[in-house]
């Protein structure tokens, strides 16, 4: 989802040991992956006594479109179809608002510099080939029925030991999972993803989730289970990582359309649908959130300084289909 640089030895001095950074659990809200240090209270904010801010102080928050998102807590792997001894396959579901196709990697470093291209260390290997999706809620990988093009996307612990499948480190992944579509834009302009080659570097006319994943023993009975590492949205040419909304309930295979929201932590009656920034805490609702604008600038339950806040639209619906958070799937960014 930065590097310590190195300074010179002072005399007698020792290099200053870099604090480790903290990584909060990741699910809904993408941060960009760079993001500028939030700046000093200024003299106005500070000599009230109180920190109250005026309301034009708190950063523009904005929307960044992912029209696919994979739904985390279904992945899991499976033993593949018979007549195929030590294979395995990767299973999830999934929700799309516009077609797209579906690409799984195996023991690849990927190069965020370079448009979040994937090199595999697989050489040789054949080519893991795209899996096309029509849009729709609720889609499974591998298809129903099975294809030829889901079959190549086996996990061959003949050819990938299950030692190198359980390792991460750095930009390097045991499992990588991309679902790509066209911008808005693109299908305007009549582009095809079949332009773009799988692992190549993403070009800005391109929607991209990517979710890095390792294996990991499930349990005394040895069974493998799939550990989700980290989820990236690439949007408009940048790379944004998916991170926790904290106060919601729900999640994991239901899909976003099933969470609920609590009550307000300031008036305790209204529906929570504001979110505090950049702590991620969803605790307010709309009108307490406007009038905390003008009185605090500290979040009522970590009382972190506030950069923005963030209105959400939760839309409830029944189990089937799952709907989206944020205004029709909608993953949103901070900048």
């Amino acid at each position: 989802m930065g590097s310590a640089s190195s300074r010179p030895h002072g005399s007698g001095g020792r290099p200053a040991a870099a604090a480790p950074a903290y990584e909060p659990p990741q699910h809904v809200v993408p941060r960009p992956s760079q993001q500028q240090p939030a700046p000093p209270p200024t003299a106005e904010a500070s000599s009230t006594g109180r920190g109250r801010p005026a309301a034009d102080r708190y950063a523009q928050t904005s929307t960044v479109k992912n029209p696919c998102n994979l739904r985390k807590g279904s992945l899991r792997v499976a033993p593949a179809a018979a007549g195929r001894p030590g294979e395995f396959e990767l299973q999830f579901a999934f929700d799309a608002t516009a077609p797209c196709r579906v690409t799984t990697f195996l023991l690849v470093t990927e190069d965020p510099s370079k448009g979040c291209s994937l090199a595999s260390a697989l050489l040789g290997a054949p080519p893991r080939q795209p899996v096309a999706y029509e849009s729709g809620p609720g889609l499974q990988f591998p298809p129903p029925g099975g294809c030829a093009a889901a079959a190549s996307h086996a996990v061959d612990l003949a050819t990938t030991p299950l030692s190198h499948m359980t390792l991460a480190s750095g930009n390097s992944y045991p499992i990588v999972i991309r679902l790509e579509a066209l911008s808005e834009a693109a299908r305007a302009e009549g582009r095809s993803l079949d332009e773009l080659p799988p692992g190549a570097p993403l070009p800005a006319w391109v929607r991209a989730q990517s979710t890095y994943a390792r294996l990991a023993p499930g349990g005394a009975d040895g069974a493998l289970k799939v550990e989700v590492l980290k989820q990236t949205v690439w949007a408009n040419g940048a790379r944004y990582e998916l991170r926790e909304i904290y106060g919601m309930r729900g999640g994991g295979d239901e899909g976003p359309g099933d969470l609920e929201a609590g009550d307000c932590v300031i008036c305790l009656c209204e529906e929570r649908s504001a979110m505090v920034l950049p702590c991620r805490h969803m605790c307010l609702c709309r009108d307490c959130a406007v009038a905390l604008k003008t009185r605090t600038n500290k979040c009522p339950v970590c009382r972190n300084p506030i950069q923005s806040l963030l209105h959400l639209t939760i839309n409830r619906r029944p189990p089937s289909p799952p709907a989206a958070v944020a205004g029709g799937g909608t993953p949103v960014a901070v900048r």
